[in-house]
This record gives C-alpha cells, sequence and structure tokens, in this order.
C-alpha cells in the first residue's frame, strides 16, 4: 500500500507549483487543470471499486469511502465545461447533438459491445434482446456504468432547458429537473450512488454562469473561506463515514468540489503522467470493470490491485484511440 500511496502523491506532487501570498491561478478550472483533476478522480474510482474486492489490504478499505467524491468531481466539470461552451460558443446548442453528446454516447456503447465480446469469448451467452439492450444501456451490462446514465439525463437536461427558456430560468429548471430526479430515485429505492452527488452538476453550471464574480468573491476572503469549506467538507465526510445519510453525502460531495476549487486557485499542476490519465479518464472509467472482473481469481491482492491498475490504464489508452476515430467517422457522415 505504501507504493500505491507513493505512486499518487509523485503523479500529484511532481511538477508542482504552490503561488505565493496573494497569488492565484486565474485559471483553476482551465481544460489543463480540470484534466489533472478528473486523471485522479478516474484512478480513485478504480482504486475504490478495488477497496471493495479485497480484505487484507489495511488502509486500503479507506478508499471505499472516495468512490462518491470522484463522481461530484466529474458532475462538477461537466456542468461547468457545458455552461462555460455555452457562454463562449456561438450557437453551441444547434450541434450539441452532434458534436458534444456523441462524446458521451460512442464510448460507452463502444465499451458495451466490447463487454460483450469479452463475456461472450469467455463463454456467457446472450440472446439478442440481450444484446440489444445492453448496448444500448436500456439495461446496464456493467453496473459502474449508472453515472454514465445520469450524465446522459444531466446533459439532455441542460439541453432542453437553455435551449428552451432563458438563462436564468433554464438555471432554475436545471435544479428543479435535479431536485426530480433525486426524489425519483428516492421513491424506486435505487441507490443513493445514483443522486447523491448530482448537485454539484448544477454547481457546476453556477460556476460557469458566474465564473468572474464567484472567483472575485473568493480572493477576497481566501483564507476564511477556504479554512471554512475544508473544514465543513471533513467533518460532514466523517459523519458521513460513521453515520452514513444521503443528505450528509449530498452536502459532502458539494463541500468537497468548493474544496477542489480552493486549492487549485492556489496551485499549478500538471506533468506528462498525470496530462495523460486526465485524457483517458472516461475511458478508464468505461473499462476498468473488466479488468477487474477479469482478473478476479488473482490470489495476491497486491499483485492484483497493481495490475487492475496498469493494464485498466492500458487498455483505456488503446480504446481512446478507437473511440476518437469513431467519433471522427461519425461526425464525418
Amino acid at each position: 500500500m505504501i507504493l500505491v500511496y507513493i505512486s499518487m502523491f509523485f503523479m500529484i506532487l511532481y511538477d508542482i507549483k504552490v503561488l505565493k501570498y496573494r497569488e492565484y491561478n486565474l485559471e483553476p478550472l482551465s481544460l489543463k487543470n480540470s484534466n489533472v483533476v478528473k486523471g485522479l478522480a478516474a484512478i480513485v474510482v478504480v482504486l475504490h471499486h478495488i477497496s471493495q474486492r479485497v480484505y487484507t489490504l489495511g488502509s486500503f478499505f479507506f478508499f471505499r469511502y472516495l468512490g462518491y467524491l470522484s463522481v461530484s468531481l466529474f458532475l462538477f466539470y461537466s456542468g461547468y465545461g457545458l455552461m462555460k461552451s455555452y457562454n463562449s460558443k456561438e450557437n453551441y446548442l444547434n450541434g450539441f447533438w452532434i458534436n458534444r453528446m456523441p462524446k458521451i454516447i460512442i464510448p460507452f456503447i463502444l465499451s458495451n459491445v466490447l463487454f460483450i465480446t469479452i463475456y461472450t469469448l469467455s463463454g456467457r451467452e446472450f440472446s439478442v434482446y440481450d444484446i440489444l439492450t445492453y448496448i444500448l444501456g436500456i439495461r446496464l451490462i456493467d453496473s459502474f456504468k449508472w453515472y454514465i446514465i445520469v450524465t446522459i439525463i444531466l446533459y439532455s437536461g441542460f439541453y432542453f432547458m437553455f435551449k428552451y427558456l432563458k438563462r436564468n430560468k433554464a438555471t432554475v429548471g436545471i435544479f428543479l429537473l435535479i431536485t426530480g430526479y433525486d426524489l425519483g430515485c428516492r421513491i424506486l429505492g435505487m441507490g443513493g450512488w445514483w443522486y447523491s452527488a448530482t448537485y454539484c452538476f448544477f454547481i457546476g453550471i453556477l460556476f460557469g454562469q458566474y465564473y468572474k464574480l464567484i472567483f472575485s468573491f473568493i480572493r477576497k476572503k481566501y483564507t476564511i473561506i477556504t479554512l471554512s469549506i475544508l473544514i465543513s467538507f471533513i467533518s460532514t465526510f466523517a459523519l458521513n463515514i460513521f453515520k452514513g445519510n444521503i443528505l450528509i453525502s449530498i452536502v459532502s460531495s458539494a463541500l468537497f468540489v468548493l474544496s477542489c476549487v480552493c486549492i487549485l486557485m492556489k496551485l499549478e499542476i500538471g506533468n506528462t503522467i498525470i496530462n495523460l490519465l486526465g485524457n483517458i479518464s472516461y475511458e478508464i472509467y468505461l473499462v476498468h470493470r473488466i479488468i477487474l472482473d477479469g482478473l478476479d481469481k488473482i490470489n495476491n491482492e497486491y499483485i492484483y490491485m497493481i495490475l487492475c491498475i496498469s493494464i485498466s490504464i492500458l487498455i483505456a489508452y488503446i480504446f481512446s484511440i478507437f473511440v476518437k476515430k469513431s467519433i471522427k467517422i461519425y461526425q464525418q457522415c
């Protein structure tokens, strides 16, 4: 486990720059920084799912409590990225279903095809109904991909709200959509992971819409605001571990993304390794389940963990090349 922690700290701290007093990163949510954070979050997701399968790695159990925090970052950056693009690109929504949504849906479909192919080669049988519903995501062949379904729902909600409503009403509409979605999940008895981080998507939209105002406010009282948010997050995170509650999870996830934003205002992060992980973070999320399943019979849990991480990154990189070519072909049709 020491090797894992050292590796993660090396990825984060290598070539990092801490800004001086009263100096701030003017673009803490830039594409570069976003990729860095998403790359780390993707690895934490893999470690989170590995931790649910191993039992003798000591402090590794801590990753069992980090899954929802990684998802909260993904959803926050999704909301922020959509809002920034909407504000900066003229007629952005006109090409939404051709340029933006395929980047979510095509990799999702291709990963489902990959899973079906590998499971078939391993002896599992599928009916035509199974194949169609699994490929389209009507049913999930990989239960980890619930996050993709949530993302598609939120992206679609963003399109319809901002396409047919004025900006302020659309923002309120997104909040109501998320609230309705959360209530629906509770009524249907779905697991808390389906909705505990969804409000982070809304927070991302707010940051995208009021970017300058928010960061100007934080800079004025940076130390007080940052410490207050960090202490509040640590408190709710600890409370969520010892007394799990969906409301606490929602608050904790929101405070976590705010903590990350404040920290990024004082840091400049980025190196070759972490940038690579950021560029394939979505692909890592999509394919790592098949690696965890394929290596599940390895008895040595240390070897299992190391192989799962390294092979997931390798397969995700190869898969990302295929995905990019597929999206390009789709957009040219």
